[in-house]
């Protein structure tokens, strides 16, 4: 019998392709003109890390390619550009579709009228008799009915013009996440700010914080400097009560395998309300949630996490503050 060996190469776990990723640049402003020679990021990641980046800019008719991408399973791409001070992006896994995609830019306005809180919601779900701390999930639903960027005005700090979200005083570090891109988080008084660009379009940003109560009960003023549609509270079953001006009861939900009281308010621009009158000794954990936006299963990004005072985009890519 003759036993022949032979070494003959493996195939690579990655077979990867390469691809032209073609594209072209629209403006979504009725009457405004198509950007020109604008510079254009394709970012390539294959299960979450970024393998590749490459830069070009627009022609004349808003259009750009890139050569020789990687491809193949696993693979996915954010193509990015910085407009009027605001941030657009398309993302996609492999394979992309073979006509040009399209990365939509707009014109950007100061002018706030347009953004609006469609929901905002308060998870109180856990309260420690021992640290005298609350469990707080707040999560907002934002629209920008308009057909422009809102860009706060950062040099007009007094004006106020940014995303303000309030908090108890007694609250402690803020951990927020969103699906909007870019911009900064500041500490301000009784809360936060967020001088992050809203393109036309609806969007979400979750936040969570640990509060400190007295007496076996919170009370504090929610405000909605950009108005709020509905309010929502939802309180752990068992852990207490909540009221509030405007506040009527509804019907229970369960989230996980948990039961909650729920409690709406309409068209507020600021509520003030308690919880309490006594919350239970020992932790009433609740199921970890960390709400995010939406992110390829081939780039592994999910909008951005940042605590107060930074400005990182997930996957730990930083995005530039708005040019004062």
């Amino acid at each position: 019998a003759l036993l022949l060996l032979l070494a003959l190469p493996q195939p690579s776990v990655y077979a990867q392709d390469t691809a032209t990723v073609q594209g072209v640049i629209s403006n979504g402003t009725p009457g405004a003109e198509i950007p020109v020679a604008l510079p254009v990021t394709l970012d390539v990641y294959r299960l979450g890390e970024r393998i590749e980046s490459m830069n070009t800019v627009s022609d004349a008719n808003g259009r750009f390619s890139f050569d020789g991408v990687p491809g193949g399973f696993g693979i996915g791409y954010i193509l990015s550009a910085q407009y009027a001070e605001g941030f657009y992006f398309f993302e996609r896994d492999f394979p992309l579709p073979p006509e040009p995609v399209e990365l939509l830019v707009y014109e950007s306005t100061s002018d706030g009228e347009a953004v609006r809180v469609k929901v905002h919601t308060l998870v109180i779900n856990g309260a420690d008799a021992d640290t005298g701390l609350m469990n707080v999930l707040a999560l907002v639903g934002l629209e920008n009915s308009g057909d422009r960027t809102f860009v706060p005005d950062v040099p007009q700090a007094g004006m106020m013009s940014f995303l303000r979200f309030s908090r108890p005083l007694s609250a402690g570090e803020v951990d927020v996440q969103s699906n909007l891109r870019g911009g900064s988080i500041l500490q301000i008084d009784l809360g936060f700010a967020m001088t992050t660009p809203v393109p036309p379009g609806s969007y979400e940003i979750a936040y969570t914080y640990q509060a400190a109560y007295e007496g076996g009960k919170i009370s504090y003023t929610q405000s909605f400097p950009f108005g709020a549609d509905t309010f929502r509270v939802l309180l752990l079953s068992g852990l207490g009560s909540v009221s509030g001006a405007g506040l009527e009861e509804t019907e229970p939900v369960t989230l996980g395998d948990q039961d909650y009281l729920q409690l709406e308010a309409n068209d507020r621009y600021s509520i003030g309300f308690w919880c309490g009158p006594a919350f239970p000794s020992g932790l009433r954990p609740a199921p970890e949630k960390r709400a995010s936006g939406r992110g390829g299963r081939g780039t592994g990004r999910s909008g951005s996490t940042r605590r107060l005072g930074g400005s990182y985009g997930a996957s730990g890519r930083q995005f530039p503050a708005p040019r004062a």
